[in-house]
């Protein structure tokens, strides 16, 4: 840190900072307690959720669910219900709404807790968290937040993803959107660098998130094409920072088609250039199961690197990456999965998870990127493992390009008068 008595910087900058997530949404409420369906609602209410749906137990949820005209954005499962029990519920949320995000209700047992939501996210949900008994308003806020964070990063909703002839519009017609979300250092909070997230600019929808379009991008042929838009405004507005006076490294997402080109580092390389950046300040960002297939990844990871590049290993955690793996293929970065982040200050088992991941990651040379960072506690025990860089809502949710600059130079004058009042 920055003083011999440091204060945590985002303790104060967070606070202030933080927009108030957009809270217009449809969520369902499944517990056979009459009680904690009726404070939940009530809270829900009161936070401005535009609707809330509740249901007695599985069975009933899964006719709310079936009877609805609109999207359902968050399930609230408890896992411990006669008849139809939380876990076979959320095996039919799964079927029925791919993607959707659940936070569940128990005092069960921590590690079968993390069963139950390493089932979830194996079937395509975004699992938030657990919400313990009893829980307050705080909890339920902080759980908001959570989802407003995590569909920033593609939470889909139950609904229906754009068609092929929407998303060939948008591309043909330059309707791509990056947002940035901030990345800042864990000992000093200051800003180091910003990941590009994609949107499409859609007509009738408005501004639409990857959970719409990804897939059917991918399996339309059109994902190349979306990479490399994504590559030119990323880097593009990158160098503007950069001639304004702020230095930012780039995070950019590499779809599992585009890291094949044997001629991206090439491609990359020349818009760079263009655009006034050296390859040190751009970072390729390949997830984790795209390890797989470590063999066709060498040629391109190769001479990335051997351009200055940097590489990062995205979602650590949710895949299968074999040590071997990792020890072969030259990236310089490592970024752990939200949901080994989020919470880890109050789980053992999460702690585990993340001080083990800091460590190996340390141990092979590569930068710690933490997701998801929410809360300060989740920071403060970042910081005591020794984390490099966080990024989450505690931090910033993603920004336009246009609104980086202001946010990065009000961050910085908060961090400052942060540390210098510790």
């Amino acid at each position: 840190m920055l003083s011999d008595t440091p204060v945590t910087p985002p303790k104060m900058a967070a606070t202030a900072m933080t927009d108030k997530p957009d809270e217009a949404l449809r969520i369902l409420v499944v517990d056979d307690s009459l009680s904690i369906r009726q404070f939940l609602e009530e809270i829900l209410k009161r936070i401005g959720v535009r609707e809330v749906l509740t249901a007695e137990d599985g069975n009933a949820a899964i006719r709310r669910l079936d009877q609805s005209q609109e999207a359902i954005d968050l399930v609230f499962c408890n896992l411990m219900m006669p008849g139809m029990d939380g876990v076979e519920l959320l095996r039919e949320v799964g079927r029925r709404c791919p993607g959707v995000a659940v936070l569940t209700i128990s005092s069960l047992d921590a590690r079968l807790r993390l069963s139950v939501s390493e089932m979830a996210r194996r079937m395509g949900m975004t699992v938030l968290g657990v919400l313990g008994k009893p829980f307050t308003e705080a909890d339920i806020r902080k759980a908001l937040a959570g989802f407003h964070d995590a569909r920033q990063k593609g939470v889909k909703p139950c609904s229906a993803p754009m068609t092929d002839a929407e998303i060939d519009s948008a591309l043909n017609n330059k309707q791509v959107v990056v947002h940035y979300q901030p990345k800042v250092r864990v000992d000093s909070a200051h800003v180091v660098g910003v990941e590009a997230l994609v949107r499409l600019r859609d007509p009738q929808r408005g501004l639409v998130s990857p959970d719409a379009f990804i897939e059917l991008t991918e399996a339309g042929g059109h994902i190349e094409n979306l990479t490399y838009q994504v590559i030119d405004i990323a880097l593009r507005e990158t160098g503007v920072w950069a001639r304004e006076g702020l230095r930012l490294n780039i995070g950019i997402n590499l779809s599992s088609s585009a890291i094949h080109r044997l001629d991206l580092p090439e491609h990359v390389q020349s818009v760079a250039h263009n655009h006034g950046l050296s390859p040190s300040q751009v970072t390729l960002e390949i997830t984790e199961s795209e390890l797989a297939n470590a063999t066709e990844l060498l040629d391109v990871c190769a001479r990335f690197r051997m351009r200055g590049f940097g590489l990062s290993i995205d979602d650590y955690g949710t895949g299968e990456s074999g040590l071997s793996r990792l020890s072969s293929l030259p990236f310089t970065e490592l970024k752990i999965d939200r949901q080994y982040v989020d919470g880890a200050s109050e789980s053992d088992e999460l702690r585990a998870i993340l001080s083990t991941s800091i460590d190996l990651g340390k141990r092979l040379g590569m930068t710690v990127v933490a997701e998801g960072v929410q809360q300060v506690a989740d920071w403060e025990l970042l910081e005591s493992l020794g984390c490099d860089v966080a990024q989450g809502f505690l931090i910033s949710r993603p920004l336009p390009g246009d609104k980086i600059m202001k946010w990065a130079l009000r961050w910085q004058r908060l961090t400052d008068e942060g540390t210098n009042n510790g």
